[in-house]
C-alpha cells in the first residue's frame, strides 16, 4: 500500500480485530500448513482466550502454539484517505477474505450493534433504498468495485494507490457534493491530499463531463450522504488505472 514499506502490521491488527469483534480466526496449522478456520461458536477455550484478548490485546500473540496467524486469508483491496473538509481525518486501509461458506459468529455487542452475511447487491439495494442514507462514500465506492470484480480477481483489483476525495460543493445547491476522485479530469494531482475544497457551478461541472473525458466521481446531498451515486466513465484512458473499474456508467 501507498507509503507504507509492509502492511504486515495491518495485517495482525485486522485479523485480531476481526478475532475480537467476531469471535472468527484465520489460521494455518504449524505442521500440516493447511488454512482453518477456528471460531468462538464451537469452541469454549477460544472464546476464553478472546475475552483475555479483549482486555488486554497483547496475549494476542499468546494463542499461537499449535497454529500460525493466517496472514495471507487477507487480500489488501484498498486505502482511503478522509477530505480535508472533515475535521478528523483517517487514513484507512481496506482488506477482503474470500470465504465459501458462511462462518458462524458470535458478536461483541460492546462494538458492534448487529452482524448478518450480505452480498455487496444487497447492501447496495439497501442504501438506494433508503431515505436517509446508509453508507459513506468510501464504502459505497469499494462495494461497487466488489460487486463488478469476479470471486478469483479479488488479488488482481487490488488498488495500491491513496485514495482522497477533493471535495467541491455545488454553487446552485450548497446541499449538493461532489468528491472527485483521482484520474477524473477535475481532480487536482500536485498534493493532491491537501487540495482545499471548491464551489463550482453545475453549468461548469457539466463541461468537464465532455465525451472522451475520464469521469470518477461521487456525488450525494447532506446530509447522511443522501441519494449517494458513484460515477465513472472512460476510465480504461487513465494512464494510472488507479482505481481498477471495468465499467461505464452511473450507478445508484
Amino acid at each position: 500500500m501507498e507509503g507504507h514499506k509492509s502492511d504486515y502490521p495491518f495485517r495482525v491488527a485486522a485479523l485480531r480485530e476481526l478475532f475480537e469483534e467476531t469471535g472468527i480466526l484465520f489460521v494455518t496449522d504449524r505442521r500440516s500448513k493447511k488454512r482453518v478456520v477456528l471460531t468462538t461458536v464451537k469452541d469454549g477455550k477460544l472464546d476464553g482466550w478472546r475475552r483475555k484478548i479483549r482486555a488486554n490485546p497483547s496475549k494476542f500473540s499468546e494463542l499461537f502454539t499449535d497454529f500460525n496467524l493466517d496472514l495471507e486469508a487477507l487480500k489488501p483491496w484498498s486505502n482511503w484517505l478522509t477530505p480535508v473538509t472533515f475535521k478528523h481525518r483517517y487514513d484507512t486501509l481496506f482488506f477482503v477474505i474470500p470465504v465459501d461458506d458462511e462462518i458462524e459468529v458470535q458478536m461483541c455487542d460492546k462494538e458492534m450493534s448487529e452482524w448478518l452475511w450480505i452480498t455487496p447487491r444487497e447492501i447496495l439495494e439497501r442504501n438506494c433504498q433508503s431515505e436517509t442514507g446508509l453508507l459513506p462514500p468510501p464504502q459505497y465506492c469499494e462495494l461497487m468495485r466488489l460487486l463488478n470484480t469476479r470471486f478469483n480477481r479479488l488479488s488482481a483489483m487490488c488498488n495500491p494507490h491513496r485514495l482522497c476525495p477533493q471535495v467541491i460543493f455545488s454553487k446552485e445547491n450548497p446541499d449538493k457534493i461532489y468528491e472527485v476522485l483521482p484520474g477524473d479530469n477535475l481532480y487536482i494531482p500536485e498534493n493532491a491530499a491537501h487540495v482545499r475544497p471548491r464551489t463550482m457551478s453545475e453549468a461548469d461541472i457539466s463541461k468537464s463531463e465532455v465525451t472522451d473525458a475520464i469521469i470518477h466521481r461521487m456525488t450525494y446531498y447532506e446530509p447522511s450522504f443522501f441519494k449517494l451515486q458513484l460515477h465513472i466513465k472512460n476510465v480504461d484512458k487513465d494512464p494510472e488505472r488507479i482505481r481498477l473499474f471495468h465499467i461505464e456508467r452511473t450507478v445508484c
